[in-house]
């Protein structure tokens, strides 16, 4: 589902206004996560725990009948569903420099905070003595970051270039994951610094995320649908091992900000090597 809707946001505005749509579609599935907790709760204070897949089954029926009832087939170049075929497709993507440098990049750059939402109840809680009950609001809220960095790369076209966005949301992102890692390793961090410093993470991996999508969709446009693909699945490794390095090392904050910040250079590295790379078919 998250890789089809983003080939036919793709499929569908073309590549000039791709970056600007699928910006939105990423707005809209961040607004999922940030509001579905509280829904949840106020579902389970009215029935119980089964309540919340009974609302669940009719939003998936809903779904399912506003894309039979109002959504066209939208790909410019349809082939067969073949496995053979969708092999040699993957493989082509494979040796398109471009496609896996930009595709790795904003997976990192995008998906690496998924460590940190790991490590953050360790980190506040047992670290810095945050209540149990408030590690919620400290994780929760900045996916309000997520949101506004999403919404700036929407605007941001016509106004900035891709590459030159790449480079600020990169840069950006290095000097929050910096002060992370500084913060921790100096044992300055506090619940207040470490709030604002994964916000401005959040805010970086918003723009990073449907700007690289965007850039990777195009690498090889005939693709969408495959790229769309990978490019999911390399954010989903990308956020497990996050999600794994955190967890060595007795310090959390510590191994925390050194997977940020290792992170966040690699990903600005492979995006800056995407955009060197030439276009192949």
């Amino acid at each position: 589902g998250l890789a089809l809707a983003r080939a036919i946001a793709r499929d569908a505005a073309g590549p000039e206004g791709s970056q600007r749509d699928i910006s939105l579609l990423n707005t809209v599935m961040l607004i999922g996560p940030a509001i579905s907790p509280v829904l949840g709760a106020g579902v389970a204070a009215y029935a119980d725990w089964r309540g919340i897949f009974l609302v669940l089954g009719l939003l998936a029926l809903g779904t399912l009948a506003a894309t039979l009832w109002s959504l066209p087939e939208t790909a410019r170049h349809r082939k067969p569903l073949r496995f053979g075929q969708m092999g040699r497709d993957f493989a082509t993507l494979g040796r398109n420099r471009r496609f896996v440098c930009i595709a790795l990049g904003g997976a990192m750059g995008s998906t690496t905070t998924y460590g940190y939402f790991a490590a953050a109840p360790f980190i506040l809680h047992e670290q810095l003595g945050v209540p149990g009950g408030e590690v919620g609001f400290y994780v929760g809220g900045i996916l309000l970051g997520a949101l506004a960095g999403t919404w700036v790369s929407r605007l941001r076209v016509g106004h900035v270039s891709r590459d030159v966005f790449f480079l600020l949301a990169g840069l950006f992102a290095i000097a929050m994951a910096g002060g992370f890692l500084a913060a921790a390793w100096t044992g300055m961090m506090t619940p207040a610094l470490i709030f604002a410093l994964t916000l401005g993470l959040m805010f970086a991996a918003g723009c990073i995320s449907p700007t690289g999508l965007s850039a990777s969709l195009d690498a090889v446009p005939e693709l969408a649908g495959s790229a769309a693909g990978l490019f999911g699945a390399a954010q989903m490794a990308c956020g497990a091992l996050s999600t794994f390095l955190v967890g060595i090392g007795p310090q959390h904050d510590l191994s925390c900000g050194i997977v940020l910040t290792g992170a966040t250079i690699l990903s600005l590295i492979l995006l800056w090597l995407g955009r060197l790379s030439p276009a192949r078919r």
